[in-house]
């Protein structure tokens, strides 16, 4: 990051208002704390080092999106750099890429019983 986007980064911080309160673990409520740690392991995930594989023993056919989810999110940054540079407003390319990104929930399910 250049000095100048941490400059203007500190300009927004201050103009906004901005704060960052760091809790301890210990202040969490125990029926979150599981799910504030995890957020808290994958914050730094790099996107070059997701990887598609099982790691927790569930397998590909359990969730067979996963060998896709990097693949589509490397289409779907490519798609929306199009979208944004063609002479669109905000509603526009929002439009634009609206049904690409739900496109998975108007798969139809269906649950084993």
């Amino acid at each position: 990051m250049t000095d100048d986007k941490i400059r203007d980064l500190r300009r927004l911080i201050k103009r906004f208002g901005i704060s960052f309160k760091f809790l301890d673990l210990s202040s969490w409520p125990v029926s979150h704390r599981h799910t504030f740690e995890d957020i808290r392991r994958i914050r730094n995930q790099k996107f070059d080092d997701y990887c598609t594989e099982s790691t927790d023993g569930v397998t590909s056919s359990e969730y067979p999106w996963r060998s896709q989810t990097k693949r589509r999110a490397e289409w779907l940054a490519k798609r929306t750099i199009d979208v944004t540079k063609q002479s669109r407003n905000e509603s526009g390319w929002r439009f634009a890429l609206e049904n690409d990104i739900l496109r998975r929930f108007s798969v139809e399910v269906a649950w084993l019983v």
